[in-house]
């Protein structure tokens, strides 16, 4: 069972990052559509506010209460999302709330644990409630989009694994809410399973950018190829072996390595957009969602999720 400090550091953790993701998961259906679909439009920017409403009550909870590590992983704000942000507001003449970003990036780390009171703890557990039911109506939208979108009954810029990607991300969040509001602690099988689905995150996004590279981009699809194979690998592995955990410690830590080396590529990717060196086929800030993916898996490859130590 969960303890007070350990429910308190996976919400923040859970909702530090994905509530910025989601809301960039809603930016993403929301510049796919043409103006002929402006009730898809519409709910998908409501859906985002909605996001960064919740965004804005953890972030006031958040000052001065998340460790120094958890600030220094870069797995909710990087160096880029900032100038990501504003380039996609230059490109597609929308406002978005940068604010939330500034505000990310100055969070102070916490002192000593005199402010983890019983107060934040049942505004989290208030959060948490909120942002289960949000995502599970987000899920009915996404798996609407998608259905609609098969059987060529709308038009959307996504292809349908981006349907489906984000969908498994929305349901991760909201599985891992419930768990937390349950005060369910974790074991070895469940950070097998995690790993396992977080190096699929990555071939995907690997996928993704072969797939919105222009073809002429050949170093840029055959480095996003080379990666997809290596964490298509390790997801074979994941699966197939039966991980003691001194064999799971060393899984990680070649893991680690590989997530180092894939962030690298996303960095160059982004510099190159940010320096009009490269373009595709979705929007700037998409490619630092990406990159901070990469820096949560990452961060939760070091076992700083998790609390077994605890």
């Amino acid at each position: 069972m969960l303890s007070d400090t350990l429910f308190i550091q996976q919400s923040f953790i859970n909702n530090l990052f994905y509530l910025r993701t989601l809301r960039e998961f809603c930016l993403t259906i929301e510049l796919s559509f043409y103006q002929n679909n402006e009730s898809y439009i519409t709910v998908a920017h409501d859906l985002g506010k909605k996001y960064e409403e919740l965004g804005n009550q953890i972030l006031k909870l958040a000052n001065y209460n998340i460790s120094k590590d958890l600030l220094d992983s870069k797995a909710f704000v990087t160096d880029y999302t900032l100038d990501c942000e504003l380039l996609t507001e230059e490109l597609f003449d929308i406002d978005i709330d940068t604010d939330l970003t500034v505000e990310e990036m100055n969070l102070n780390p916490i002192e000593d644990n005199k402010n983890l009171s019983n107060e934040i703890l049942e505004e989290l557990k208030n959060i948490n409630e909120n942002a289960i039911e949000l995502t599970r109506g987000f899920i009915d939208f996404c798996q609407y989009l998608l259905e609609s979108r098969n059987n060529n009954l709308i038009f959307s810029y996504n292809y349908p694994l981006i349907y489906r990607y984000m969908i498994e991300e929305a349901s991760l969040y909201a599985n891992d809410l419930y768990r937390i509001q349950n005060r369910t602690s974790v074991d070895p099988t469940f950070i097998a399973n995690y790993e396992y689905y977080f190096c699929n995150s990555m071939k995907l996004a690997c996928q993704f950018i072969i797939g919105l590279s222009d073809p002429n981009q050949t170093a840029i699809i055959t480095n996003a190829n080379n990666y997809r194979k290596i964490f298509q690998e390790k997801m074979k592995r994941y699966q197939e072996e039966n991980f003691s955990p001194d064999a799971l410690k060393l899984e990680n830590e070649h893991t680690i390595e590989q997530v180092k080396s894939l962030i690298d590529f996303f960095i160059k990717i982004i510099t190159g957009i940010l320096n009009n060196e490269l373009s595709f086929n979705i929007f700037p800030l998409f490619f630092d969602n990406l990159l901070t993916e990469a820096y949560y898996f990452l961060y939760l490859l070091r076992g700083a999720n998790y609390g077994i130590q605890n």
